[in-house]
């Protein structure tokens, strides 16, 4: 009804006009295009704002925009098409609302110490030690799983009793849920177990890329461990005082096995060779100067950033970086693969078939079955009650600014909208 316009904010006004320049000085909106095109905007040379040259063929997409769903692409065929969202930066602080609200009581209100990383490290330090009561028991690993225990952990039987069998020079492959961090980390605690009773340390040091994953997999990340160098700075080799702490790290460490190598690239593989060659220079001719290297992961998961995944292929612009990544990733002589998915590992209809439904989407070949059964979940398919717990549910958006959109939404008058999530 027009009376409901005559109510902004609860404050009920005379007129439109009263209520339309109070909405206009205390909100944001976005740019309905309904106004009036202005003489210089006519005339205006400018592609944003003119559609003369457009011949209805669909807007050219940029890397990065091709995931874009159809109605935002034709979206950009309008006036100042560029701008998806609304508004494309909520301009935090220069809001009406940030500017009346009175910021000096929160001037020196928290105490900012230089010193915090360091504090929190000392207050929860990483625990990197096994709990076993959340692991699988041996005997009910699968064929797959045994095989890649046993080889572990029998060649650190070999060198107890005084063998000098080669390294271990593994790619361990495995799609999502086959077990691959489970078995890791049995064999891992089991090694620590025998070596305790040879009176020797713990000869294993697990890493990963990221910081998460380090976390899950209860290790360390590459760069933290290694000490590799930043993008952008820090390339130089590593200096000798720090080179004589990796020593120190890597002192009773026979094995290194890294998780989650889909996020590895050449370059960082290529670094990894020569931080654990300059670590023993000794074995300093050999891959992984010598010690055992377990690459564990899926190629099917997140690639790696800013780099080539190690099945890239050779380009005449690869650095010598990348090149000795390359060679590194290929000493890794022998092949094990998980296949059997254990964290869907029931046997009923419903099971099986999400069981094969993911196995579609990793290989990006979803079947009609397949499509028709993820089909159950669209919202106008799902009853009331289960659509409502949707309403406070965390959303994926393809940018940032559609994310803030939302959060605005969601809560009108904060200053800082909830945290979003951009789709990589």
């Amino acid at each position: 009804e027009v009376e409901d316009l005559l109510t902004v904010d609860g404050q009920v006004f005379d007129s439109l006009v009263e209520a339309y320049v109070y909405c206009n000085e205390h909100h944001q909106h976005c740019n309905d295009y309904y106004d009036p095109v202005r003489d210089d905007d006519a005339d205006s040379d400018s592609d944003d704002d003119s559609e003369a040259d457009y011949d209805g063929a669909t807007p050219e997409l940029s890397q990065g925009e091709a995931g874009l769903e159809a109605d935002l692409l034709y979206s950009r065929l309008r006036p100042g098409g560029d701008d998806l969202t609304c508004p494309a930066s909520l301009d935090l602080g220069n809001r009406m609302l940030d500017r009346l609200y009175d910021w000096m009581r929160h001037v020196d209100k928290y105490k900012f110490s230089t010193t915090y990383w360091e504090e929190i490290k000392a207050l929860y330090p990483a625990d990197e030690s096994i709990n076993p009561a959340g692991l699988p028991l041996l005997g009910d690993l699968n064929a797959e799983q045994r095989a890649v225990y046993d080889v572990l952990v029998g060649h650190y039987q070999s060198i107890l009793r005084g063998e000098s069998p080669p390294p271990l020079e593994i790619n361990l492959d495995g799609k999502a849920g086959t077990g691959k961090t489970s078995v890791i980390l049995m064999a891992s605690l089991e090694m620590i177990r025998i070596a305790e009773e040879a009176g020797e340390k713990d000869p294993v040091l697990r890493s990963a890329p990221t910081g998460v994953a380090a976390h899950l997999f209860l290790g360390r990340t590459l760069h933290s461990l290694l000490m590799l160098p930043i993008k952008g700075r820090n390339e130089d080799d590593v200096s000798p005082a720090h080179l004589t702490t990796l020593q120190a790290v890597f002192r009773f460490c026979k094995y290194l096995i890294i998780d989650e190598k889909s996020m590895v690239g050449l370059k960082q593989m290529g670094w990894i060779d020569k931080r654990l060659r300059q670590i023993f220079p000794a074995q300093a001719d050999k891959p992984f100067g010598g010690i055992s290297v377990v690459l564990c992961g899926d190629f099917h998961q997140l690639p790696p950033v800013g780099e080539k995944t190690l099945f890239s292929r050779y380009s005449p612009g690869d650095i010598a970086m990348t090149l000795n990544g390359r060679a590194a990733y290929r000493a890794l002589g022998t092949t094990m693969r998980l296949t059997q998915v254990m964290r869907q590992a029931g046997e009923d209809i419903e099971t099986s078939t999400f069981r094969t439904v993911l196995d579609e989407l990793r290989a990006n070949e979803v079947t009609k079955a397949g499509w028709l059964y993820l089909s159950k979940r669209v919202r106008n398919q799902l009853p009331p009650q289960e659509i409502a717990t949707f309403d406070n549910a965390m959303r994926l958006y393809f940018r940032n600014e559609e994310g803030h959109r939302r959060s605005s939404q969601k809560d009108p008058g904060a200053a800082y909208g909830p945290p979003c999530h951009r789709r990589r």
